[in-house]
């Protein structure tokens, strides 16, 4: 396996895409300690943090409690038997 080839394969196991021959190909690979696909691979999972971080938004003022309030007045349906009653409860 080529350098290219290794870092395409992390940059796709980074991102989750990778399934089949190639996921058992680059985890072998990363379970036998190779230096270049470890590396790769940690490359790409910090490009991906720092994306991540650029690009997060706080979410607005108030949103929790307002999520908070919404979920403590919401009714709770009321829950029927789905069943015959068990023998014992019908005496």
């Amino acid at each position: 396996m080529n350098a290219d080839e290794i870092r395409d394969l992390a940059a796709l196991y980074a991102l989750g895409g990778l399934d089949g021959e190639d996921l058992v190909r680059f985890e072998s690979l990363l379970a036998a300690g190779d230096e270049a696909a470890t590396e790769a691979l940690r490359s790409f999972e910090a490009t991906l943090v720092d994306l991540a971080a650029e690009t997060a938004e706080a979410a607005p003022a108030g949103a929790r409690a307002a999520v908070m309030s919404r979920v403590a007045g919401a009714a709770r349906p009321a829950v029927a038997p789905i069943g015959p009653a068990p023998a014992a409860s019908r005496r």
